[in-house]
């Protein structure tokens, strides 16, 4: 009797090796990626995941160096606000968003993304890969409410099975990443924008903005300007070109 269950053990542990052996051959296709190879590995997909992931990391530093750079110049140079108007005391007044707001953001941010990907020097294929498509602008931007996006579509990761094989898995991903406003400790022009029209009919104008955390805000009833400083230091290029770690402040006038 117990000679009978011992070999049904045997016989179910030498169907689940097989099952075990059959996965290996098979090719995986998912709604993500596509898996190239006759062998599917799991310690060798986790190998190549993790390259995407250390990717979107960079995008992501870069990125955020680059949106902080976009934002800070907007914001210290007016362009930002439509008409460009000054007060006497050469404060911007802020009437509308600027029609072009958008795109322009966009341009800046584009620029400032190549600038910090050229600091940058690899030997890694996949970075060097990465930076090249930066480079040529070959990826998907998007600017939303609270932030940006980029998608780097179907980049191709790939890894030897072992030094004696000529085995090679490869995996085709999108690498993304994405930087949030709030994140930052900032907060979108358009939530500026929206609270500066709620403040025009707010007696006690020092009750404005009152839900901007990061941000040490002041107001000159005289002169009817709003002045902010970040609690927060961000790396900032100054207008002679030198990157100084410094809190973020700028200034606007509310006209009548």
């Amino acid at each position: 009797m117990l000679s009978r269950r011992a070999n049904i053990s045997v016989v179910v542990l030498v169907v689940l090796v097989l099952g075990l052996v059959a996965m290996t051959l098979l090719t995986l296709n998912n709604s993500s990626g596509k898996i190239v190879s006759k062998f599917y590995v799991p310690y060798f997909l986790e190998e190549l995941k993790f390259q995407q992931g250390s990717l979107e990391d960079y995008v992501s530093q870069i990125s955020e160096v680059a949106l902080i750079q976009t934002y800070s110049k907007l914001l210290i140079s007016g362009d930002y606000v439509s008409p460009l108007r000054f007060s006497s005391d050469w404060d911007f007044y802020f009437s509308e968003l600027h029609p072009q707001l958008e795109d322009n953001f966009k341009s800046m941010f584009l620029d400032n993304l190549k600038i910090e990907n050229k600091k940058y020097s690899f030997e890694d294929e996949d970075f060097l890969k990465i930076q090249e498509k930066i480079q040529k602008g070959d990826f998907e931007f998007e600017t939303f409410s609270n932030g940006i996006s980029l998608v780097f579509e179907d980049v191709e990761f790939k890894a030897e099975l072992g030094e004696d094989s000529e085995e090679i898995i490869s995996l085709k991903q999108d690498v993304k990443s994405q930087v949030l406003f709030s994140e930052l400790g900032l907060f979108s022009f358009q939530e500026f924008y929206d609270e500066k029209e709620k403040c025009k009919s707010l007696p006690d104008k020092n009750k404005c903005f009152e839900g901007f955390s990061n941000f040490i805000i002041s107001y000159n009833d005289e002169l009817r300007k709003f002045g902010f400083s970040s609690e927060k230091k961000y790396w900032i290029y100054s207008y002679e070109g030198n990157l100084k770690f410094e809190k973020l402040g700028f200034g606007f006038v509310i006209p009548q």
